[in-house]
């Protein structure tokens, strides 16, 4: 049992994580093996997450002092907390993929944007493309008409090239 002192650093470290990050999901692990903990950490750590179990009532008092009102402590559920930092949408996108194929850890809610959410919502932000994939596909739209652009003037040059160098032929003969 954690003495007063620790659950006091665990509430503060808590706060700066959840200060820190751009979305936190709560999860319950429970019916996950170590194994599956550890292949969820890992899949999430590749993106710059972080994924750790803390007790329920150490969350809820972190969250209040943070402005949030969770009802997380009043659950009977073993929880883990994913605190994603550099991007809103992967951590909720990683975590759901992860649930499809192991049917585990399940979603309790979470804080995004100074706001409560429930477990729907961050299902709904999972489905939502990735940072990268939107730049990606923002590059795409744009190079697009500028390549046809760069055909047409190009072909407009080998056209003229075509000309002079039939032009030159019939001056040298």
């Amino acid at each position: 049992m954690k003495t007063k002192e620790q659950k006091a650093k665990t509430i503060k470290l808590t706060q700066e994580e959840i200060n820190n990050s751009q979305i936190v999901i709560f999860t319950n692990f429970t019916n996950m093996t170590v194994e599956d903990m550890s292949n969820l950490r890992k899949r999430l750590a590749e993106n710059e997450n972080k994924y750790q179990v803390i007790k329920n009532a150490l969350i809820d008092i972190a969250a209040q002092k943070q402005g949030y009102k969770t009802e997380i402590k009043k659950g009977k559920t073993q929880t883990a907390v994913l605190f994603g930092y550099s991007d809103e949408v992967m951590p909720a996108k990683a975590l759901v993929e992860f649930i499809k194929e192991n049917e585990k850890p399940e979603i309790i809610g979470g804080l995004y944007q100074e706001q409560v959410i429930s477990k729907e919502e961050v299902e709904k932000l999972a489905a939502i493309p990735s940072r990268d994939e939107l730049e990606a596909k923002l590059v795409g739209t744009i190079a697009g008409p500028m390549s046809g652009m760069v055909n047409v003037l190009a072909g407009n040059m080998r056209g003229l090239v075509s000309v002079l160098k039939q032009y030159q032929n019939l001056n040298n003969k």
